[in-house]
């Protein structure tokens, strides 16, 4: 028993021209597949943070739109004029277009301003704690919004690099992908913010 395998001692392993050709295309065909699947995956879970930052804005332009319509009936009252723009607020947050969340964003800065000049006129309640409470809650709110806008931007960046950079184009042209905006106050509402910060 022991002559038969020390006979096989040195001898090549065997295999057919036809079990090799098979296996490098099967190594050839999976990989690209593997990582084809991979760099779906990829592109999924960034767009589920970029949904998630979008949830984070959203809530705390809600929060916002909520304080400053609290303000707006402890300082003047609700006039037909603020209701409407707080309707108008609540129809472009809701309505899940980026444009309009940013348009409803500056609307409420530019309200909240309006709310400052309005209580200057009022000495009294400059110094009440419910101005000093609004206030605070208001720029705490701005400072969430701004940490929510700034994730949401990052997280835009990188799946605005990546659907670019070759092989993951690939991926991203297949699953039919664009380029996605930005979260940018406009140019008024930054001036607005200024004059009344």
């Amino acid at each position: 028993m022991l002559n038969t395998q020390n006979q096989n001692l040195g001898e090549p392993a065997k295999s057919s021209m036809f079990g090799r050709v098979i296996f490098y295309l099967l190594f050839i065909l999976i990989i690209p597949i593997f990582i084809y699947i991979s760099m779906r995956n990829h592109f999924i879970r960034l767009q589920q943070k970029i949904n998630e930052a979008m949830g984070a804005i959203d809530a705390q332009l809600e929060e916002r739109e909520d304080t400053l319509a609290q303000m707006s009936n402890s300082i003047q009252g609700q006039s037909k004029v603020t209701a409407d723009i707080f309707k108008e607020i609540t129809r472009l947050r809701t309505s899940g277009s980026l444009s309009d969340k940013m348009l409803a964003n500056d609307k409420m800065t530019q309200l909240q301003g309006k709310f400052n000049l309005q209580v200057e006129n009022y000495p009294d309640l400059q110094l009440s704690a419910s101005f000093q409470q609004f206030n605070n809650t208001c720029t705490l709110l701005n400072q969430k919004i701004a940490a929510a806008r700034r994730n949401y931007n990052s997280n835009v960046q990188i799946f605005n690099s990546e659907i670019n950079v070759y092989p993951k184009n690939v991926a991203a042209k297949n699953m039919k992908l664009s380029i996605k905006e930005y979260f940018e106050a406009s140019q008024e509402a930054r001036v607005t913010k200024k004059a009344y910060f």
